[in-house]
């Protein structure tokens, strides 16, 4: 519980220090990259005192967290839709069907009721794959604030009609952007 509690106040401490709002323009990416790492560490802390103190509900709040955590980073660069997202998502949905297998045989009264050996299969592919969909999203934060910034840098070239010294209009061409 101490963990829990430890993990809570560094988190309360530190969010003013990190979310902070930012004008519009270029992104930090160690600020991404804070965001990120934090939350996912802030996850796992949950996870970490839900199970030493047996509190089944603060493992299951920082499980849910460690979801999406990983991808803040992401989201503050303006990404909600990441493939270690879609990989930690598609890895939850695996444990839970191989979850559901190995527990079909609990409690049935049936002798011939064997459990699947799909049921390892996926309780372990499905970890290895949320596990890698983290840290895919974690190794990428600082390129997806790059990519960020880099369309703030982009020239705009747009038709313009300008008025000329005899008072008529000629055409043109705007060039505009920020470099």
């Amino acid at each position: 519980m101490k963990l829990a509690a430890v993990a809570t106040l560094f988190a309360v401490i530190c969010t003013p220090l990190v979310a902070h709002a930012e004008e519009v323009g270029e992104k930090s990416e160690s600020t991404g990259v804070a965001i990120a790492v934090g939350a996912t560490l802030g996850s796992v802390a949950l996870m970490a005192g839900g199970l030493e103190s047996d509190n089944g509900g603060l493992f299951t709040v920082g499980l849910l967290a460690s979801t999406v955590a990983p991808s803040l980073g992401h989201w503050y660069a303006g990404d909600v839709l990441t493939p270690g997202l879609a990989i930690r998502g598609a890895s939850a949905v695996a444990v839970l069907v191989g979850f559901g297998q190995a527990l079909s045989c609990l409690g049935a009264e049936d002798a011939t009721c064997q459990e699947p050996d799909s049921a390892g299969f996926l309780l372990a592919g499905g970890l290895i794959g949320y596990a890698a969909g983290s840290i895919l999203d974690l190794a990428t934060t600082s390129d997806a604030v790059r990519d960020y910034n880099a369309r703030l840098h982009i020239a705009t070239v747009t038709p313009t009609m300008l008025p000329s010294s005899n008072g008529t209009y000629a055409m043109g061409v705007g060039v505009g952007g920020t470099f």
